[in-house]
């Protein structure tokens, strides 16, 4: 299906019929439950979704499955080739290309909404991180301690060292930065052009815990954490990620996704399709409306603009689907 034919499609859902304050109220969606999904989501035009499975074996090619009615009903798309066996990690959308970066520094290339794929040997090295924003898709690895950016995600690639070892990294439009975080450690630091990085506040957790799990969301000024260090911490920066306070301890302790949309934070757990909420960005927190299917391992989580939550996740060789409406 061409991006254009996306005009006829039944988008977006009825606005809900309660307060968003109230969280996401969760329905079960229409996915092949064969395959467990939540590898990877990603949005490719208004309406239309693609995801990836994972715990495919060597030889056999990733399957992926597309949603053009926002999330409600998904079928299966292009197969991404894998001589190898690699699982894929990150899922991103941008200049038109679909790139699908895979455990051992492949990436699968899509140019037509992921009705084909190609692969590629990529950057050569294994990210913990990929973002697409500013018109580049930026990834940073905890192993090289380096940033490598690129407009179509495989040429032109350019490298950086960074301070430390980034276990994530996120861009702040607000200002126009991005933010490091540095692996199993509290260091965190900011840089306009991915090249010259100043350090800021101190995450206010203790280290050597193995500090892991970063999430990271972003509304305005206001940038929302997670990380686990045998519990769970949820952390905020009122600017930016300049500086850093600890928020109270959420309820849940094994998290999946952080992400804002609608005025609302929220995070996800393993346990049971537990949602978690705040309502005043990231302060304090409450529980949410679960997911409609049962314990998932992983769910990977994204907000539509307007009022759709989109989710996939997998419980052992079961693949899940869920759509939140707020």
């Amino acid at each position: 299906m061409s991006l254009a034919s996306l005009a006829g499609a039944r988008i977006p859902h009825a606005p809900p019929p309660h307060l968003c304050s109230e969280g996401p109220v969760w329905q079960a969606a229409t996915i092949d439950n064969s395959l467990r999904w939540g590898a990877g989501l990603a949005k490719i035009a208004r309406g239309k979704w693609i995801s990836t499975a994972t715990g495919i074996g060597a030889g056999t090619a990733i399957p992926t499955a597309i949603s053009v009615d926002n999330g409600e009903n998904w079928t299966p798309g292009g197969t991404i080739p894998n001589p190898t066996g690699q699982n894929p990690f990150f899922l991103k959308f941008g200049n038109g290309r679909l790139l699908c970066y895979m455990s051992g520094g492949s990436a699968g290339i899509s140019d037509d909404g992921g009705a084909t794929w190609s692969r590629n040997a990529a950057l050569g090295f294994v990210a913990t991180g990929l973002e697409f924003a500013q018109g580049l898709f930026v990834w940073c690895s905890s192993a090289s301690s380096l940033v490598a950016r690129s407009a179509d995600g495989i040429t032109g690639l350019v490298t950086n060292a960074t301070p430390v070892a980034f276990a994530a990294i996120k861009w702040v439009p607000a200002k126009s930065w991005w933010i490091g975080i540095e692996q199993n450690g509290v260091s965190t630091y900011t840089s306009p052009d991915l090249t010259t990085w100043t350090q800021r506040g101190d995450l206010p957790v203790s280290e050597g815990f193995g500090l892991s799990g970063y999430k990271i969301a972003v509304n305005g000024l206001t940038v929302v954490m997670s990380l686990a260090s045998g519990v769970l911490y949820a952390i905020r920066s009122a600017d930016g990620g300049e500086t850093w306070a600890a928020t109270s301890n959420l309820v849940t302790t094994s998290v999946t996704q952080v992400r804002y949309g609608n005025g609302i934070f929220l995070i996800w757990s393993n346990l049971g399709g537990d949602v978690q909420k705040s309502l005043d960005d990231g302060n304090t927190w409450s529980a949410s409306d679960p997911m409609t299917t049962g314990v998932s391992e992983q769910w990977y989580v994204e907000w539509d603009g307007l009022n759709t939550w989109v989710a996939l996740g997998a419980t052992g060789s079961t693949g899940d689907a869920n759509l939140g409406i707020c």
